[in-house]
């Protein structure tokens, strides 16, 4: 199946949605950047009923704030029975040091994702599919919605079949184009707590409600962008099901 993860946020409106979430029979992925990871830990119990988790290294994080990450430290939490999965050591912008860093965590910790970038050298992408089991691919840095989904297409094109993670891109026509193993929602929280937009129950618009608003309407409109988010799973997960259970594990090997 196609797995969603929520971005794990930390705020009072979120840990108050994740309480009263129907975690038994809607089950949730929570995914944790390690630059957060402090603040995050408090609320872990909330969200302790989650299916499965993803530490996100926080490279993004760490370069638009100025502080680096520490690998072996990254390594060390990755390694960690919570984390069902990890992305690795992303240098933003220099792709010959993004490898470099996924070369090191490989035999370090198997489950830490290399991540293959739009604009990078194709043959990076071959290189990591031939020495993962798992890819991400990163796109909207600012290019047209058909130039991101081109650039999707052409990686499927090019190494299916593969299991791919989608970051930071949320989009169902995209995760119904290709059958991505998982994609996760980094800013789903943002529109209800922070910009107060909310989805109305039967469509797609969006209310913009004054700035007087009080916390019990900001986790309704969290639980219904979680519960679309969870319905969006469904049927992805329902398209591409069997398509992903014919993928073999690939057991993560020394790159050359």
């Amino acid at each position: 199946m196609t797995c969603l993860y929520f971005a794990g946020p930390q705020s009072g409106q979120a840990i108050e949605a994740a309480r009263l979430w129907d975690w038994d029979t809607k089950p949730l992925s929570i995914l944790v950047s390690y630059s957060y990871l402090d603040a995050y830990m408090p609320a872990h119990p909330y969200y302790a009923k989650a299916k499965s988790f993803m530490l996100d290294s926080g490279a993004f994080t760490a370069y638009t704030i100025g502080k680096p990450v520490d690998i072996d430290a990254l390594i060390a939490e990755a390694n960690k029975p919570l984390w069902d999965e990890a992305v690795g050591l992303d240098v933003i912008g220099d792709h010959v040091g993004s490898r470099k860093n996924a070369e090191y965590m490989l035999t370090r910790c198997p489950k830490a994702m290399p991540v293959f970038h739009i604009g990078d050298p194709w043959d990076l992408l071959d290189y990591y599919v031939a020495n993962w089991d798992k890819v991400g691919l990163s796109c909207r840095f600012g290019e047209a919605i058909k130039t991101s989904m081109r650039f999707y297409d052409q990686c499927f094109s090019r190494s299916w079949p593969h299991k791919f993670h989608s970051f930071g891109w949320v989009d169902e026509k995209a995760l119904l184009a290709n059958p991505f193993h998982s994609a996760d929602a980094a800013t789903w929280i943002m529109a209800p707590a922070a910009f107060r937009n909310f989805p109305y129950q039967r469509g797609t618009r969006q209310v913009h409600l004054p700035i007087d608003y009080n916390l019990k309407l900001v986790v309704d409109g969290v639980l219904q962008f979680a519960d679309r988010f969870w319905r969006m799973e469904q049927r992805i997960t329902k398209k591409w099901a069997s398509t992903l259970a014919t993928i073999p594990t690939k057991v993560c090997r020394a790159a050359d």
